[in-house]
C-alpha cells in the first residue's frame, strides 16, 4: 500500500497563481513568496513520490533524469 503524498498548497492558492499567470501574459507575474515555497515544496514531494513508486521523472524534453533531493523532516 502506497502513503499518502502531503499537499501544503491550497487549490485557492494553486487557482490564484493561475488567475495571475493569465492576466500578466508575458510579462512579470508577483507571487506571495510563501506560496511559491509550498508550490516548490509540493513539486518535490509529489516527484520524489513518483519515484519511490517505480516512475522515471524526466525534465520536460524526456531525456534526463531530475535531480531529486526529498528532505524528511525530523520528528
Amino acid at each position: 500500500m502506497s502513503k499518502p503524498v502531503k499537499i501544503t498548497t491550497t487549490l485557492a492558492e494553486f487557482e490564484d497563481l493561475h488567475a495571475r499567470h493569465e492576466k500578466t501574459r508575458g510579462r512579470k507575474v508577483e507571487v506571495p513568496k510563501d506560496v511559491l515555497m509550498r508550490l516548490l515544496m509540493d513539486h518535490g514531494r509529489l516527484v520524489g513520490a513518483l519515484e519511490r513508486a517505480g516512475f522515471e521523472v524526466t525534465d520536460g524534453t524526456g531525456e534526463a533524469p531530475l535531480p531529486v533531493r526529498v528532505r524528511r523532516r525530523k520528528v
